[in-house]
């Protein structure tokens, strides 16, 4: 058994967006695994410290600020790090008050994970053997891609972005004993921006794990649309719908798919937008007549999944690994998804997902499947055994141990 300090860039609690996700699912997998597992992270929201009081259930130990940074000093960490040149990441992410935490925390630990960049920036206040820095997604990139999207005065904060967190995460993965990202396609990335980091400690690649059994289309669940869409062919997409990627694909699929494809086959065709915190970007689009619903949060995303034609990811900004591609896929779903979106999914176009690489494709390919519902069918069939054997928790977790061990066996080497 290992003692194990997990730091969080947030309180990695509830699992309700991708962060969140892995990070508890890391969590879980280590107490899984017999390991003890402190957790570290500053509160960031009031709602935080109850979800604190959840997380204890998980884990061993957690070290956290008792209170939320208030938005004023926020801002002003904000307005320092442009003055400077200091990274907005960091400016907005790092906690002084978890510092001092930290540092009085009397534990030698035998590995330490920094979970995200932004984490790494507490590494001197912590006794540890070995370090591991799960980057998750090459965050500069996205920062990158973000500048290209958008003008001026927003695309110069984000190259800026990108250029310093690029120098950041190239110094963090020469000095941890092993670096993390989520797909192998992101660990390729970093190496084509970094190869001579290849040659000092390890980067790896761990992926996230779907539980099979709560994603499960075997469940009864109540058709969650409303009357007048019930006979409809509804597209669903889930996620947080705050979120940029999120935002931007829905936008597409509503604008430049859905009268596309009601027109060429002359079936009704509804669409609905499953997450929390829509923008109101998204909101202004919301037209039950036009058989366009944008939820808001919702107490389960299963059965709106479960009663889809098909589930969507239309995404143009970030690669990673897509989770609500894979509950989807679980439940025996079958999506289409665009090229980003597909990048970190280890599974084969047009057996286990259709991929749609412009629009053309997001049409004909979609007009196709409505035109054939058995193929879309035995897709969703296929999707879900290939998600139980190649993302199941318990390979995943076993891929977990191989790391720590990996990491425990080159610390006893290196003892005297």
């Amino acid at each position: 058994m290992a003692q194990i300090l997990f730091i969080s860039h947030r309180t990695p609690y509830p699992p309700n967006k991708g962060d969140k996700i892995r990070a508890f699912q890391m969590i879980q997998n280590l107490k899984k695994l017999g390991h003890h597992v402190c957790c570290a992270f500053p509160i960031e929201h009031e709602s935080d410290l109850s979800h604190t009081q959840q997380l204890k259930n998980y884990v061993d130990k957690i070290i956290s600020t008792p209170s939320p940074m208030s938005s004023y000093r926020k801002m002003a960490h904000g307005v320092a790090s442009l003055l400077t040149d200091q990274s907005l990441t960091k400016g907005l992410g790092y906690s002084s008050a978890l510092n001092e935490l930290l540092k009085n925390d009397n534990m030698h630990y035998d590995i330490v994970i920094f979970y995200s960049s932004v984490s790494f920036l507490y590494a001197p206040s912590i006794t540890y053997k070995r370090a591991i820095c799960d980057f998750v997604d090459v965050d500069s990139y996205k920062w990158q891609e973000y500048a290209q999207s958008t003008y001026f005065p927003m695309s110069w904060i984000y190259n800026r972005e990108y250029k310093l967190l690029k120098q950041i995460e190239k110094t963090i993965a020469l000095n941890v004993d092993m670096s993390l990202f989520v797909t192998e396609s992101e660990k390729k990335l970093f190496l084509s921006e970094h190869p001579e980091t290849q040659f000092n400690k390890p980067i790896n690649f761990l992926e996230c794990s779907v539980d099979s059994n709560r994603f499960n289309s075997d469940f009864q669940y109540l058709n969650p649309f409303l009357p007048q869409h019930k006979d409809a062919l509804n597209f669903v997409m889930t996620g947080v719908m705050n979120y940029k990627p999120n935002v931007d694909g829905a936008i597409f699929f509503i604008n430049q798919v859905m009268p596309h494809i009601a027109q060429m086959t002359n079936k009704k065709i509804g669409f609905y937008c499953v997450g929390r915190n829509p923008s109101k970007k998204l909101l202004s689009l919301h037209n039950t007549e036009k058989n366009i619903v944008i939820t808001g949060d919702v107490e389960d995303v299963r059965p709106y999944i479960n009663h889809a034609f098909a589930c969507v990811a239309p995404l143009f900004i970030g690669r990673g690994i897509q989770n609500k591609v894979l509950e989807a896929m679980s439940m025996a779903k079958a999506c289409f998804v665009s090229k980003n979106a597909f990048e970190g999914i280890d599974a084969i176009d047009n057996k286990h997902l259709i991929v749609c690489n412009d629009i053309h494709e997001w049409h004909s390919k979609i007009v196709n499947m409505i035109e054939k519902p058995i193929q879309l069918s035995n897709i969703g069939k296929l999707a879900h055994e290939h998600v139980e054997k190649r993302y199941s928790v318990n390979y995943i977790c076993n891929k977990t141990q191989e790391i720590i061990d990996q990491l425990l066996d080159d610390s006893e080497k290196q003892t005297p």
